[in-house]
C-alpha cells in the first residue's frame, strides 16, 4: 500500500489534505479522483489505502481532510456483510472444474473460519464485520461525494438485497450531508460483469456521478454565495 500513497502523491492527488496538490485540476484542490471499487476485497482495500495514508501524513498533522480526496466513487458488486461462506464461494470462483472448486472451498472455508478465530482470541478487530462503517467514515472518504452503487439481483456471491440496504443507509445520511446517492440494479449478470448487461447504461452512471462530483467540487471552491451568506 506504501507504494500506492507515494504514486498518488507523485500524481498530484492531494492525500495530504493540504488543500493544493501538485497536479493539474481545475481550479486547484489537486488532481481529480474518481474511486471505481470491486467487490468486497475491493472494498477492503480501498479502506486499508486509506488508513495508510492517514498513517504516512506528516506529523502532527492538523488536517481533518478526507484520506482518499475522491471526487465520486463507484462500488461494483459490493458491498455485503462478509461471511466465512461467501469468502469461500468467492475465492472458489476461480477454480473452472468442479471437484476443483469443490475442494478449494472446503479449503478456503477452513482457512477463513481459523483465521476469523484467532483475530477473535488475539482480541483483533474484524475488519469485515465493520466494513460498511469504514466506508461512511468521513475521516476516510469525502463525506459529500457522490456515489454510485452497481449490482445485480443475480450476484451469486453479493446478496442485493445486502447492497440496498447499504443504499438506504446512504441515502438517509446523505440527507444530513448533503451527497447524492444512486443505484444502478441489473439483471440476470454475474459479480463484477454486470456492464456486459449494458455497457451504455453501464458507462452513464459512471459519467453521471463523476459529473456530479465536479459539480460538489465547483460549489465548494466558489463557497457560499452572497444570498446564503445573507441567510446566516
Amino acid at each position: 500500500m506504501g507504494v500506492v500513497v507515494q504514486l498518488l502523491r507523485e500524481e498530484g492527488v492531494d492525500v495530504d489534505g493540504s488543500g493544493s496538490g501538485s497536479g493539474s485540476g481545475e481550479e486547484g484542490g489537486g488532481r481529480p479522483l474518481l474511486v471505481h471499487t470491486f467487490s468486497n476485497g475491493g472494498c477492503l482495500s480501498l479502506i486499508s489505502l486509506a488508513r495508510r495514508v492517514l498513517l504516512s501524513r506528516p506529523a502532527p498533522s492538523a488536517s481533518a481532510a478526507p484520506a482518499i480526496p475522491a471526487l465520486a466513487l463507484v462500488y461494483d458488486s459490493c458491498p455485503a456483510p462478509i461471511t466465512t461462506r461467501s469468502g469461500a464461494d468467492a475465492f472458489s470462483m476461480v477454480f473452472r472444474a468442479p471437484w476443483a472448486r469443490w475442494c478449494a472451498w472446503y479449503a478456503i472455508y477452513a482457512l477463513l473460519g481459523v483465521m476469523r478465530g484467532v483475530n477473535r482470541l488475539l482480541g483483533f478487530p474484524d475488519s469485515a464485520g465493520r466494513m460498511q462503517d469504514d466506508l461512511l467514515d468521513p475521516a476516510l472518504l469525502p463525506a459529500g461525494a457522490p456515489r454510485v452503487y452497481i449490482y445485480g439481483k443475480d450476484d451469486a456471491i453479493i446478496p442485493y438485497k445486502s447492497v440496498e440496504e447499504m443504499i438506504a443507509r446512504e441515502r438517509e445520511e446523505g440527507k444530513r450531508v448533503g451527497r447524492k446517492v444512486q443505484g444502478e440494479r441489473y439483471e440476470g449478470t454475474a459479480h463484477v460483469a454486470h456492464v456486459r448487461g449494458g455497457e451504455g447504461r453501464y458507462w452513464a452512471a459512471v459519467g453521471r456521478v463523476w459529473k456530479e462530483g465536479w459539480e460538489v467540487r465547483h460549489k465548494t471552491l466558489q463557497g457560499p454565495t452572497s444570498e446564503q451568506q445573507a441567510g446566516e
